[in-house]
């Protein structure tokens, strides 16, 4: 019996030493848990330099309407413009200055940053279009962007259908078509407008008067009157020219930017 006695001790410290590896053993595993979680986290936050660069335009195509301003966006992935792009010249395309806009979307684990100049864009001819391929510099080197095509068709305004000359027109006049040289002449700019869609003018009258030296045109003074049965805004502005040569010449066209209603909202 003394002999059964003397192994309690030997057994209560085998099963205490082979607790203590069991309870010592369960932080370990914790750890090696945490450290497969924090190489996933590390695989996720992967720098934005190691993800592709593109350039590109949006939307690549599609048609533009005659003498209508259009938007079309110039938009960097992954990258920023390095200075202003130096954008290739195109005939009969007028860029204006551009906004700026950006995002960030993830998807399937994948974060993707775009920054986008958004070009407000007018065709001064119905005539295909196509914005060559050029290259332009980012916070992350060189890149290359695709050529863009359009079509130009007849402007319309929204989604009414209802094509633009039908709403606005616009006439540049002389009041004779002969001249001595020197001699000082009127010109005359008439904008007429569908009162139902106009909204305000939204710019001076713009016309490149070579090779005719010209004034300042007139302020605008819009009034109303009723043409072929329906009630439109008429606004007529003049500046005088003169030609410091002989010869026979052809005006330039004249433009004027107007703001039109064209569809509500919830809010009006």
């Amino acid at each position: 019996m003394r002999h059964q006695h003397s192994l309690l001790p030997l057994v209560l410290a085998h099963l205490l030493r082979r607790w203590s590896r069991v309870s010592s053993g369960l932080p370990a595993v914790a750890v090696s848990h945490g450290i497969r979680w924090h190489s996933a986290l590390a695989l996720l936050l992967l720098p934005l330099s190691m993800l592709a660069q593109s350039v590109h335009w949006d939307p690549p195509a599609g048609q533009l309407g005659f003498n209508q301003v259009s938007q079309i966006s110039l938009v960097f992935e992954n990258c920023e413009p390095d200075g202003a792009p130096n954008l290739p010249q195109v005939d009969g395309l007028t860029f204006g200055r551009p906004s700026q806009s950006s995002q960030t979307s993830i998807v399937n684990f994948t974060m993707t940053r775009t920054f986008s100049l958004v070009y407000p864009v007018r065709p001064s001819r119905k005539a295909p279009l196509t914005i060559p391929a050029f290259e332009v510099k980012t916070d992350k080197g060189m890149q290359k962007v695709a050529a863009a095509n359009y079509t130009v068709g007849e402007a319309t305004v929204g989604n009414s259908g209802v094509a633009l000359e039908d709403i606005a027109t616009a006439k540049l006049t002389l009041a004779k078509d002969t001249f001595w040289v020197g001699e000082v002449f009127p010109v005359t700019f008439n904008l007429n407008v569908a009162r139902r869609y106009f909204h305000s003018l939204a710019s001076s009258v713009e016309w490149p008067a070579t090779p005719f030296v010209a004034e300042e045109w007139s302020k605008p003074d819009p009034g109303e009157a009723l043409i072929g049965g329906e009630r439109r805004v008429v606004s007529v502005q003049s500046t005088r020219a003169y030609s410091k040569k002989a010869g026979s010449f052809t005006l330039s066209p004249a433009s004027q930017m107007v703001n039109l209603i064209v569809g509500s909202t919830g809010c009006g």
